[in-house]
């Protein structure tokens, strides 16, 4: 068990950073109600948001490249410049929503909002244009960090991202813009959330990573292969931002009437965060094998085997708090009431998704584990497929659920695990393909290096000098001790000319073997003649 405490230390301060973005949202939600034209600015703020989540959020990736390919200075230059290119992307992008047309059209033709809450969301997304640079220096830094085990830090600055949210918004609604520019406050404060969280990684990455990080690496990074580890990995992320929206959106068009429709979101948005709480976590154990699998002068390396089992543990002890509270008659309805101040009725719907949702963790630990061990292998081009099967499995369900009488937040959370589990699985069939693969390179590499030492009729070469030769190919490994070297040669046993012929040159040139006494001398002389 205390092997593991070095694995649950590490992994501990990372379930920060699952919750910590979750707290955050109910933070600023609650400085904007403080405001006094709080749906517009809830409406406006929480729109432009969720575009540049939507839009940006996959940068979060930029962990994984810090994880797994930033292993000298050079390569953090390259990963930062290469970070820093998509994020101006990311910048102008936002820039020409913010002040086009098509802005427009997005958020109040698309979204059918007032023009009103048009412009503030437009304005909304041009101060929030810096946010995905923010977000490439923030998750470069912290992969580095998780890199060489500096989970800590990671934590810290997640939490302290939320404090200072939280201080921003307190004092910020003390201020003339509460009545002058709302949407100024929710904004401010995240810039400074960002910001310190920024500021904590690097400086906790100078401090403690940059003294023990190689001027450049053996392998050469090129921006290529960057991009090749990245792009499969931000493609999954998408997938995994745009799935609830788009289960919200068709779950709720299926509805007969408004009122259902209002009521089966309702009971979504509120076991949806809850039920991260359950299998969320689980999702940091992908950040376990890449820095754990290799020994460093303070740690030493785990088996591939060790972190497999500290992964099943922790899917079973998730477990063992998620199937109990949601499965135990009236425990999950409490739950649900007096953590989310919800009646009674509206609680009692939340239970059967809830039920649902107990079963993620089990296709989530699978999907994480394999994940950071391709990550390891820098195989991510195996995950795209996982991505692209769980959106259009999401999607099939969704409509097939219905015909089979799941209906409402089950068949939302239903669809959900679908999706879940097909990922999961597309995870392992890639995993296993890689296995695979490397195996059969194995095999076929010890196959090749199973040379055969050459008949050496040099003159200059006595027996002993044979023997020696043979000794030096049998510790090699190319011959095995038993093999007959008194047959003729074969047409395999031709010896490489070049090389006998640098073998005469050194011998020649008294290098690399000794010179025989004067009664080996002789026997050489015999020998020849």
């Amino acid at each position: 068990m205390w092997k593991y405490f070095a694995l649950i230390r590490y992994l501990v301060p990372l379930a920060l950073t699952n919750i910590a973005p979750d707290i955050a949202k109910q933070v600023l939600n609650r400085g904007i109600t403080a405001t006094d034209d709080v749906e517009d600015t809830l409406a406006s703020f929480g729109l432009a948001y969720g575009i540049v989540e939507l839009m940006f959020g996959s940068l979060t990736e930029m962990r994984n490249v810090g994880l797994v390919l930033l292993v000298s200075r050079k390569d953090r230059i390259k990963g930062l410049l290469t970070g820093g290119v998509i994020a101006m992307v990311g910048f102008v992008l936002l820039l020409i929503t913010g002040y086009t047309v098509v802005g427009t059209y997005l958020i109040e033709k698309l979204h059918q909002v007032d023009e009103h809450v048009s412009e503030m969301t437009k304005t909304a997304l041009v101060y929030l244009s810096l946010i995905p640079l923010l977000e490439v220096l923030a998750q470069a830094h912290a992969g580095m960090l998780l890199q060489h085990r500096h989970s800590l830090l990671v934590g810290v600055s997640s939490l302290s991202d939320v404090i200072t949210q939280f201080v921003m918004i307190v004092g910020l609604i003390m201020t003339p813009l509460k009545n002058e520019d709302p949407i100024l406050i929710p904004v401010l404060a995240v810039y400074a959330g960002f910001t310190c969280r920024v500021v904590i990684n690097v400086i906790g990455y100078y401090c403690t990573v940059e003294k023990l990080m190689k001027e450049e690496a053996e392998e050469t990074l090129t921006v290529k292969r960057i991009l090749k580890f990245l792009w499969p990995l931000m493609l999954v992320r998408f997938v995994q931002v745009v799935s609830r929206p788009i289960i919200l959106l068709l779950v709720s068009r299926s509805m007969e009437d408004s009122a259902a429709s209002v009521r089966t979101i309702a009971v979504l948005a509120l076991t949806f965060p809850l039920a991260r709480v359950f299998y969320g976590w689980l999702n940091n154990l992908k950040a376990v094998l890449p820095p754990f699998s290799k020994e460093t002068k303070e740690h030493r390396a785990y088996s591939v085997r060790e972190i497999t089992y500290f992964s099943m543990g922790c899917c079973v002890f998730a477990a063992m708090f998620a199937f109990p509270l949601a499965w135990v008659p009236g425990s999950a309805q409490a739950m649900v009431a007096t953590l989310m101040g919800v009646n009674l009725t509206l609680a009692g719907e939340c239970v059967i998704p809830i039920q649902i949702f107990t079963f993620m963790g089990i296709c989530v630990t699978f999907r994480a584990h394999l994940t950071g061990w391709l990550l390891s292998k820098k195989k991510t081009k195996l995950l795209a497929p996982s991505g692209v099967v769980r959106l259009v499995a999401i999607i099939a369900a969704l409509f097939i659920l219905p015909l089979l009488g799941v209906k409402e937040a089950p068949m939302g959370v239903a669809a959900l695990l679908i999706g879940f589990i097909t990922e999961a699985l597309m995870v392992i069939i890639g995993a296993t393909y890689v296995l695979k693969t490397q195996t059969y390179d194995s095999v076929q590499l010890a196959s090749e290096q199973q040379l055969q030492l050459p008949e050496l009729y040099n003159p200059r070469l006595s027996g002993m000098a044979v023997e020696s030769m043979e000794s030096i190919y049998i510790g090699k490994g190319f011959i095995s001790p038993a093999q007959d070297h008194h047959q003729g040669p074969s047409h395999t046993d031709v010896p490489n000319t070049q090389e006998l012929s640098h073998t005469d040159e050194n011998h020649q040139n008294g290098i690399g073997v000794e010179k025989p006494d004067s009664n080996e001398h002789t026997e050489l002389s015999v020998l020849n003649a």
